[in-house]
């Protein structure tokens, strides 16, 4: 009885140390992102929708819509280019020519998957992205 109560217990600790061990670094492959790639802690960054629309008209800023397709199709912002969260990678802003020391700047409906990107690609190695605070919602009403 004392064995099966030690084993038990000795099973939970390992499961629960496992449970909490770090997370892997973020891939470069073209896979999709994993959770733990988009939660992975880095420096947020937000841009006002005005902001936004003088990066991009002044300095070249390329907009990344991450919202999935038929959202995109309803409505988007001039200039967007439709990446989807779940597809974002390396790979697929290398296709659009995008590289890791462009200025980007990630938009979703309402500011939360734009913000999950623009911690993804920040953990990729991006060095120059923020995220549209409030999302297309936002930038559609002014």
């Amino acid at each position: 009885m004392k064995k099966s109560i030690l084993l038990t217990l000795s099973l939970l600790i390992t499961i629960l140390l496992s449970a909490c061990s770090p997370a892997t670094p973020a891939s470069t492959t073209n896979s999709a992102p994993t959770q733990s790639e988009i939660s992975q802690t880095s420096t947020s960054s937000e841009i006002q929708c005005s902001d936004t629309k003088t990066a991009i008209a002044q300095r070249g800023a390329i907009l990344i819509d991450v919202r999935e397709p038929y959202e995109y199709t309803e409505a988007h912002l001039e200039s967007a280019i439709l990446i989807p969260l779940n597809t974002l990678s390396v790979e697929s802003l290398q296709s659009h020519g995008i590289q890791k020391d462009d200025e980007i700047i990630t938009q979703c409906r309402s500011g939360n998957r734009s913000l999950q990107a623009q911690k993804l690609l920040t953990n990729l190695g991006y060095t120059n992205v923020k995220s549209l605070s409030g999302g297309i919602t936002i930038c559609m009403a002014l």
